[in-house]
């Protein structure tokens, strides 16, 4: 017993002992960091569309890719497949040229020459004719041409897409959310 009591003792005087954190660890006191570094492998997303909001659940059926200079020359191609935290369908695909450095990147449908960042959350169906992503952290291994991780916000301007015979769209909806996607999910 005696033994028992002098092994928690230790046990419990080294967990305090590794608990206690440094007077200067250079963190101010109301520092708040808004989007944390994302594991290897692993991403998180949320969009907010029309009132509602859309966060993807990370399972066995979740898969995201972000690859740089893969399929075009200087180009990101995006592509997040899952389920939202209602079990309703997410796939987003997108195109964006350039590096996504830290900083605010914008792109206009009228400025490119093709569709370029499609939104299909649930039922709903929409293309993007504005979108703007402030990056936060940006970390492109260009040997594989994969962030790891890239992470921050976005607001854009989407539309159902228009009727076959060209009518245009019959609405516009704003959207907004953040992200923190590392390397890449796959089945």
């Amino acid at each position: 017993m005696k033994n028992v009591l002098i092994f928690t003792f230790l046990l419990l005087g080294l967990v305090l002992v590794s608990c206690k954190k440094d007077k200067d660890d250079n963190t101010l006191p109301n520092e708040t960091i808004s989007t944390p570094s994302c594991a290897s492998n692993s991403g998180a997303f949320e969009i907010g569309l029309g009132g509602n909001q859309h966060i993807l659940k990370i399972n066995d059926q979740t898969h995201f890719t972000i690859l740089y200079n893969w399929y075009g020359e200087e180009e990101n191609n995006l592509v997040i497949i899952g389920e939202d935290q209602n079990d309703k369908s997410i796939y987003i695909e997108g195109i964006l040229p350039e590096k996504l450095s830290i900083g605010s990147h914008h792109f206009n449908a009228n400025d490119l020459d093709f569709d370029f960042f499609d939104l299909d959350l649930d039922t709903s169906n929409y293309y993007t004719s504005e979108l703007t992503i402030n990056v936060i952290e940006s970390n492109l291994n260009l040997q594989e041409g994969v962030y790891k991780p890239v992470s921050g916000t976005f607001e854009g301007v989407g539309h159902s897409y228009p009727w076959i015979n060209g009518q245009p769209p019959a609405d516009t909806i704003t959207y907004s959310g953040e992200f923190c996607l590392n390397g890449f999910m796959m089945e």
